[in-house]
């Protein structure tokens, strides 16, 4: 269990232009017991790439575990291409995940205080992983390995490395081989390196460097590798392009788009420099700047004479920054010679495109993080140049505005049937890099300015695998040329990322502790042995999976026809007439998943392969006739497309039920899917490739892919099945002199070991252990509803009842959290007991437990109460109220409740100023998407709807497993008039999209009851929909929704005569509360069918959340409907933002 939460950040940055200091690789309390053991940096040079492999082993000399959090930004010529982490003593590599199925996976698998290594790109192009856990006094390691476009400048590459931190580091081992340099090369800053040089490669190495900063100005400038990998060639070829040195006419006016949002703080003085520079070298020149953040601020004119910048400098230094960022505002600008955009590339506020316009536009950025493929986008699209200052001197970054630029025009040979950059692409750098695919060529002679000029051919020489895989070095660029339009190119982004193992804006890299974890979450994983083990438990994983859909969708069924039933008491036969039949469908396939489940279990027992076998014993009907199941049909249509094959196809038991789960795969293993449900798949292969389909239960076959439509039998595989029996062992503790002798000498070994000693209780399990006081609380088979009702005093003396031969799992927080907790009564720690018997009544595989949410939590920072000088400003009016409020932001770093607050003072008479202000929580930890959607909740309530939608359409991109993601979308899309959106995401949560993803999907059945009633509401204000016949209406429908997934909220209407409906109290013959939300995030709802005359209150009662501190407030959205389902409905929505725990927070009043 973690003991407390550190951070590791590790900067692997290869930038140019910055100055290396001492970094510190460790952050925290904890930080002094943290040291490296060993860091090893082995880096290959070839022609103009270098692939940098780190391996970091992290040492804690703590009695206690440790969880640690790795970020790092990397620059815009750099790509994560391998990630791995030790899982028992071996360094398992990760593989591509869908980013929502990466984050699902992770938050299951966190529950069991274990976190899987998963890595993911932030949307500053920043990158972080969380390594859980480091054991106490042991070690983990963890392996990065990064491609890096080195920067040419002069005919001189530079490579920069951070190997030095404050930690200390035990052993450290730096290696630098350049590989393929056909004639010299020169270094600089090479002192503390040993040269050895062997069959024509040289290397560098050194156990003694710090940071270096090495210069290599090789005699050969251009170079062209190739390989053939499955029939196909793959090619990468660098050169230098003649600057063309053509001036065009010095402009005479300038327009500077300027990004003053919050996150440019601080970070804009080398483009200051670079404007100066500009100026300096006009001398004479008028510049129009126009700053912008959620909306265009201010216009400034600045006319610069003889070089002089004073004016320009002063008025760029004054510049405040604040708020988001947000493109689409910018739509109107003074015309000019050159039009310049100073930003990171971070539009996260409302509408994020930039708006095309006439006239070249370049992009200017200094910062080491943002989103350079936004910025390279607008440029592309504009006709300028990307220009990131860090990567180039200011002259020559300069003098690529002011000069000609030339274009790349594709390649004399005609043997490429895909390269990358595209035609037309302007050059940078005076260099020219080139990937390729298609036939073999014995020179590339690249074309520039629409071929008018023609470089010399270079012959590209075979480079071997080992050193790189020039087919995954062609999907990065592919991956780059397509993210300048991400939303456009989603699937082939996503495609490419999963097939590479790459991290984009849509994949992010996982590593699984087990085979259970990868099967249960539906990722492939990266060895053949495992893969075998996860092809042929799939199919049982899903159907299991289709068994809780199908039982969701029963009780489902049976809550939505409870709420009809109350609503329309006069229709209850008719309605259980309909119920009655929905149940018969939902039998049927339940039967039919059970007769598929059993058979594949059976198949895969034979095998000894079966992972996750079904623990309680089926429901025997002694009339059921099991079915055979007989051949298996396929039937598979073939179209050709360019050099590919599409092919599409359906699989089937009998030619009656579709087979889920069937492998479908080329021969070499490397391109394939699996049938869905109903047995369709479709697949693209390339030409002359044979498919092999194979299933548990049936004999593989092979067909030969040609045009056309194609029928194959998979004959049944008639085997004969055994019976297995698994069985768990304990063992018994012997004694021991004292604490050391106990934990160097108990064995490491699965089952749980406790030794009373000096007042200390050490539980030791496998080589980990943990020390708390004599006495600590012990709550025994605690599930997720009895922490409601929990008491500290119910814990004493449960220790000594404890039988420990029959404990499954311990979830143990420690003597500090556990007093910070729960006070003096809780300080010798907390033990929270999940024993054998427990697990197997209730047939779950992985106890609930909830130290692992308390110690995260207590390591955040807890909110402050707002301070006072903020209350001050709320007497001024607008306008001069936000000059003071940037006062107190310019020079001091505020937390998320402080913006919320802020902006709440502006919301009466400044809606705009609000909006802006709240913006704010935007760029603040840009991936919690419990702060966004506070964010989307406050634009929301003040009418806001097209900048709260973004907002919403992210988090459900993110998280499509919660039914909240979902209403709160459609809600949205519903208030700003987009009726066939919002139906169209309701509908598909009613059908379950959700479902299958959702690791508790049982606690939220009564939520499809609220998204029912949502989808009715917006029938009834679009013809075009069909109406249900059924729909609930009332006079008052209150709905609450909240931020924080850990927080227990409740919602109370007390009616004019003083009656208090609540959860307790939940239904009358004109009033039902419809859902009680214990997790996750809501809704809860309450509807009174006829209101009487009087005032109806809605109170809250809050819980704080179970950690007891909180990240900032809980942002809590009340909606509020009078003469709900009607075409008189009214809607209003009111934000609370809450710091405390508190009982009947006045939430609303409603007149009647």
């Amino acid at each position: 269990m973690p003991i407390k939460s550190i951070h590791l950040l590790l900067f692997c940055i290869l930038f140019i232009n910055i100055t290396y200091s001492q970094n510190q690789l460790i952050h925290g309390d904890d930080a002094e017991s943290i040291s490296i053991q060993k860091l090893q940096s082995t880096s290959t040079i070839f022609g103009d790439l270098g692939i940098t492999e780190y391996t970091v082993e992290i040492f804690n000399s703590l009695e206690r575990q440790l969880s640690g959090e790795l970020q790092f930004p990397l620059s815009d010529q750099q790509t994560i291409i391998g990630y791995a982490l030790d899982i028992n003593g071996e360094l398992r590599e990760a593989v591509g995940v869908d980013r929502a199925k990466g984050r699902a996976a992770f938050e299951n698998i966190v529950s069991r205080s274990i976190d899987p290594g998963l890595l993911e790109k932030t949307e500053d192009n920043n990158f972080k992983t969380r390594v859980y856990p480091i054991p106490a006094k042991g070690s983990r390691t963890i392996k990065l390995t990064i491609l890096d476009k080195l920067i040419w400048e002069n005919g001189t590459m530079r490579f920069k490395l951070p190997v030095h931190f404050k930690e200390k580091i035990a052993q450290k081992d730096i290696q630098i081989n350049f590989v393929g340099f056909t004639d010299q090369i020169q270094f600089s800053k090479i002192k503390s390196f040993d040269i050895n040089k062997k069959n024509g490669n040289i290397s560098l190495q050194s156990n003694t460097v710090k940071n270096f900063d090495i210069t290599i100005t090789p005699v050969q400038q251009s170079f062209s590798y190739y390989q053939k990998i499955k029939g196909q060639f793959y090619y990468y070829t660098t050169t230098p392009v003649l600057k063309n040195n053509k001036t065009k006419t010095l402009p005479k006016n300038i327009t500077v788009l300027w990004d003053h949002s919050r996150s440019r703080k601080g970070q804009v003085d080398t483009e200051i420099e670079f404007l100066k520079a500009l100026a300096k070298r006009l001398q004479h020149v008028n510049i129009n700047i126009v700053l912008f953040n959620t909306q265009i601020t201010e216009t400034k004119k600045i006319n610069i004479k003889n070089g002089n910048t004073k004016n320009l400098e002063r008025f760029l230094n004054a510049i405040p920054y604040d708020a988001a960022t947000q493109y689409g505002c910018i739509t109107q600008f003074p015309k000019s010679d050159i039009t310049l955009l100073c930003s990171d590339g971070l539009s996260n506020f409302g509408d994020i495109n930039f708006k095309n316009s006439d006239g070249i536009l370049h992009t200017i950025t200094a910062q080491a993080s943002g989103n350079p493929s936004r910025l390279k986008a607008i440029a592309t699209s504009h006709g300028g140049a990307y220009i990131n200052l860090q990567n180039k001197t200011l002259d020559n970054s300069i003098s690529e505005l002011l000069e000609e630029a030339s274009l790349f025009s594709g390649c004399k040979e005609n043997e490429f049937t895909e390269y990358y950059p595209e035609q037309n692409t302007r050059i940078s750098n005076a260099r020219l890099s080139i990937v390729a695919k298609g036939k073999h060529t014995k020179t590339i002679t690249p074309t520039i300015n629409h071929k008018t000029d023609t470089l010399n051919p270079i012959t590209p020489i075979k480079i071997d695998t080992s050193i790189i895989d020039l087919e995954q070095l062609f999907a990065i660029e592919k991956i780059n040329n397509l993210s300048l339009y991400p939303e456009r190119y989603r699937d082939q982004i996503t495609s490419l990322g999963l097939q590479y193992n790459l991290l984009t804006d849509y994949t992010s890299l996982i590593v699984l502790e087990n085979i259970e974890d990868y099967i249960e979450n539906e990722i492939v994983p990266p060895t053949r042995k495992l893969k075998q083990l996860y092809f042929d438990n799939l199919a049982v994983a899903k159907l299991e999976k289709e068994e809780i859909i199908t039982e969701v969708f029963w009780e489902q069924n049976e809550a939505l026809n409870d709420l009809l039933i109350w609503r329309f008491p006069e229709k209850e036969e008719e309605l259980e007439r309909v119920l009655e039949a929905a149940e018969k469908n939902l039998e049927a396939i339940e039967d039919r998943i059970e007769v598929k489940r059993e058979k594949l279990e059976a198949l895969l027992t034979e095998k000894k392969s079966l992972i996750t076998p079904k623990t309680e014993a089926p429901i025997i009907d002694e009339n059921y006739e099991t079915p055979s199941s007989g051949d298996a049909n396929i039937n598979i249509t073939v179209t050709q497309n360019g050099d590919e094959y599409l092919v599409s196809g359906t699989i089937r038991e009998n030619n009656e039920y579709g087979l889920p789960g069937v492998n479908v795969f080329i021969n070499s293993g490397t391109i394939g899917t699996q049938t869905d449900f109903d047995g369709n798949f479709s697949l693209t292969v390339p030409i002359n490739t044979t498919l092999n389909f194979s299933f548990i239960g049936y004999q593989g076959v092979q067909q030969t892919i040609t045009p056309g439509s194609h029928q194959i039998d998979m004959p049944e595989d008639n085997a004969v099945l055994e019976e297995v029996v698994v069985t768990g062992v304990a063992s018994n503790n012997p004694k021991y002199k004292n604490k050391i002798d106990f934990l160097e000498n108990a064995p490491n070994i699965d089952d749980y070991q406790v030794f009373s000693y000096n007042k200390e209780l050490i539980i030791k399990r496998k080589n980990e252990h943990i020390i708390l006081g004599e006495s600590p609380l012990v709550f025994v088979d605690y599930d997720d509803d009895d922490f409601d009702t929990l008491r500290w005093e119910d814990g004493q003396d449960e220790l000594k009842y404890l039988d420990w031969d029959d404990i499954f799992s311990l979830e143990i927080i420690p003597q500090k959290k556990a007093k910070q907790l729960g006070g003096d009564i809780a300080k010798s720690g907390i033990i929270f007991v999940y024993t054998k018997d427990f697990v197997e009544d209730d047939a779950i595989s992985i106890p609930i437990v909830y130290n692992k949410h308390i110690i995260h939590e207590l390591s955040k920072k807890v909110w402050n109460n707002i301070p006072k000088s903020l209350l001050k400003i709320k007497k001024y009016k607008p306008q001069k109220r936000y000059q003071k409020y940037l006062s107190l932001v310019t020079n001091q770093e505020q937390p998320v409740g402080f913006y919320m607050a802020a902006g709440s003072i502006f919301k009466e008479d400044a809606p705009e100023i609000a909006a802006k202000i709240w913006s704010n929580i935007a760029e603040i930890q840009l991936d919690n998407h419990e702060n966004m959607r506070t964010l989307a909740y406050l634009l929301r309530s003040t009418g806001y709807y097209k900048e709260a939608i973004p907002i919403f359409e992210k988090i459900l991109a993110l998280r499509p497993d919660e039914p909240i993601a979902h209403r709160d979308l459609a809600v949205t899309y519903e208030l700003n008039k987009n009726y066939t959106k919002a139906a169209k995401v309701l509908k598909e949560a009613l059908e379950g999209s959700w479902i299958e993803r959702n690791r508790d999907p049982d606690d939220y059945v009564e939520v499809l009851n609220t998204l029912y009633n949502d989808y009715n509401t917006i029938a009834v204000k679009d013809n075009n929909l069909k109406k249900e016949k059924y729909m609930v209406t009332g006079d008052l429908r209150a709905v609450l929704n909240w931020t924080s997934s850990n927080t227990d909220i409740d919602l109370h209407l007390i009616t004019p005569a003083g009656e208090d409906f609540y959860y307790s109290n939940d239904e009358s013959e004109n009033i039902r509360y419809n859902t009680d939300i214990t997790q996750g995030f809501g809704p809860e709802e309450i509807i009174v069918k006829n209101a009487k005359k009087g005032t109806y209150k809605i109170l809250i009662d809050f819980f704080a959340d179970r950690q007891q501190t909180i990240h900032g407030p809980v942002g809590v959205s009340i909606e509020i409907y009078k003469y709900f389902g009607t075409d008189k409905e009214e809607r209003i929505e009111k934000v609370l933002t809450l710091t405390k725990e508190q009982d009947d927070i006045l939430g609303a009043l409603i007149e009647f």
